[in-house]
């Protein structure tokens, strides 16, 4: 598990970056976890980058940036349905 703040674009185009290359030299799954002003995108689609974990949480109110379980589900079956990430 690494976490790291991911404030602008630049922060977060790394954060993808980072978490492709984890993927590829780490033979067990990884998760990169974004915090920051920019982490939105990151936590919805890190496993699509190699993330073997995806964070929800029960609804909106509880969770800043996290997905909601019903978002999660979405995101899961999108990854599924397209052969990608660690959810084959």
């Amino acid at each position: 598990k690494i976490v790291i703040d991911t404030n602008t674009k630049e922060e977060l185009g790394e954060a993808f970056i980072a978490s492709v290359k984890l993927n590829k030299e780490v033979k067990i799954g990884t998760l990169l976890l974004a915090n920051g002003s920019e982490s939105r995108t990151h936590r919805h689609v890190g496993p699509l980058f190699g993330s073997c974990l995806l964070l929800a949480t029960e609804n909106n109110l509880t969770g800043q940036d996290q997905p909601t379980i019903r978002r999660a589900r979405e995101i899961v079956k999108l990854i599924e349905t397209s052969g990608g990430g660690f959810f084959k």
